[in-house]
């Protein structure tokens, strides 16, 4: 038996009758205007959230506690690592901040793109600025 009557037989219903009938059915489901007009919605939210997310990062410091953190996360990041081009990224964690640095290797690149995971700085300060921890990880 050929695939064409294996399938047929497999898809073959009193409602629908055969497989080529079940295939048009699907074709003009895809191609009817509204379920155009929702993917072209989709496809434009996607463009849209994908494209502010690459330009916002990393995002800019809220603040001059945050701007102050970077600083001196900078110097740490110097000092050892000896990095001059860096995004950073301050969080508040379990009650402390915490500083991403991630290194840029790719200047040109997009948001996240321009560095590489395993070019990345936590460093861990405590509620007064005080360096706490310098990792080589998040």
């Amino acid at each position: 038996m050929d695939l064409r009557k294996r399938l047929n037989s497999i898809f073959q219903t009193q409602a629908i009758g055969n497989f080529s009938d079940v295939v048009r059915m699907a074709v003009v489901r895809f191609f009817s205007p509204q379920s155009l007009w929702s993917a072209l919605v989709a496809l434009a939210l996607l463009a849209n959230g994908c494209g502010s997310d690459a330009a916002a990062w990393p995002p800019p410091p809220r603040n001059q506690q945050e701007q102050r953190l970077i600083d001196s996360a900078r110097r740490a990041v110097n000092q050892f690592d000896g990095w001059t081009e860096v995004a950073w990224v301050v969080e508040r964690h379990e009650g402390q901040w915490r500083v991403q640095a991630w290194q840029i290797l790719h200047p040109k690149a997009k948001g996240r793109m321009r560095c590489a995971p395993w070019a990345v700085r936590g460093i861990t300060f405590d509620k007064q600025g005080k360096l706490l921890e310098y990792r080589n990880h998040l």
